[in-house]
């Protein structure tokens, strides 16, 4: 019985006999780190499967899930269901592959749990992995340094962009905070912009970082300068305190502008309107008219 079937799967000897099981999945993707650290070189199978996501890339083929385990489920190979999870997790963990869902880069739990739904296998992508050149890792860690003002600790392309996406979440959520804020700080708003080209930054597979996101590394860097920090640097600062004391005299007190001096009411009020007010030490030539209006 097992002559016929070294006969009819003469592929399945690529296995060397190993047996594998639901859990093997999970436990492979838990010891990851330990995976890269023993050998990062692909075995048999792994570079069996490898080698056909190469051609169909080169007959310019979208290749799923689902074709590959058809392709490699049936003759010459035979391979079970778990035994071609098993190669093509490896090949995630190698960085020989990504696998996408809508687009996105799956990740550790959420990769394992798409893997092993079989009803997903026709919408989840897998797409080869460029080697990626030493000068554009060390560029994106240099736009990682400017924008985040720390440097990156990863070295290797997928990890350089795992730790950058990361971040830049982080990054999102705080310019976002301010720009919630828009209605008690107007000057927020000019924020929009920046925050939508980095959000459309997220979710975007691994090749793109390297390929696309670095033609506008200058662009990305100058805006934060010009832009971001100074807002930044005014809604950490003590002048944030200034202008909320500004903010509160005029809403209180506009009904008795008409008893004070109205050259010096409409310079407080016009200096306040400055949409760019949290520049330089513009709020702090304002403030001597504000404490000259509030002691009268």
């Amino acid at each position: 019985f097992q002559l016929l079937i070294n006969k009819v799967y003469p592929q399945l000897k690529m296995l060397h006999s190993i047996s594998y099981a639901e859990q093997d999945i999970g436990l492979v993707l838990e010891n990851s780190q330990k995976v890269m650290d023993f050998d990062n070189s692909l075995n048999e199978a792994e570079q069996e499967v490898f080698s056909y996501l190469a051609l169909q890339e080169q007959a310019g083929k979208r290749c799923t899930v689902k074709d590959i385990m058809e392709h490699f489920n049936k003759k010459p190979y035979g391979w079970d269901f778990y035994a071609i999870l098993y190669q093509l997790v490896n090949l995630w963990i190698k960085t020989r592959i990504e696998i996408l869902e809508n687009g996105a880069s799956l990740e550790n739990t959420a990769l394992e749990k798409a893997l092993k739904n079989s009803q997903k296998h026709s919408m989840l992508i897998i797409q080869k992995l460029e080697d990626i050149e030493p000068g554009k890792i060390r560029r994106l860690k240099y736009l990682y340094q400017n924008l985040f003002d720390k440097p990156i600790d990863d070295t290797d392309a997928k990890g350089v962009v795992k730790e950058f996406t990361a971040k830049l979440s982080e990054y999102i959520q705080e310019l976002d905070k301010f720009i919630h804020q828009c209605d008690k700080y107007p000057f927020t708003q000019k924020l929009k912009p920046y925050w939508e080209k980095l959000n459309n930054a997220l979710g975007k597979n691994y090749n793109w970082y390297y390929n696309e996101l670095l033609n506008y590394e200058e662009e990305l860097i100058k805006d934060k300068q010009e832009l971001v920090v100074p807002i930044w640097d005014f809604m950490h600062s003590p002048q944030r305190e200034i202008y909320d004391s500004i903010d509160k005299f005029i809403k209180k007190q506009e009904p008795n502008f008409s008893y004070l001096e109205p050259e010096k009411v409409n310079e407080l009020i016009n200096g306040f309107q400055d949409p760019e007010i949290y520049i330089g030490n513009r709020l702090q030539q304002l403030k001597t008219n504000y404490e000259i209006l509030s002691d009268k």
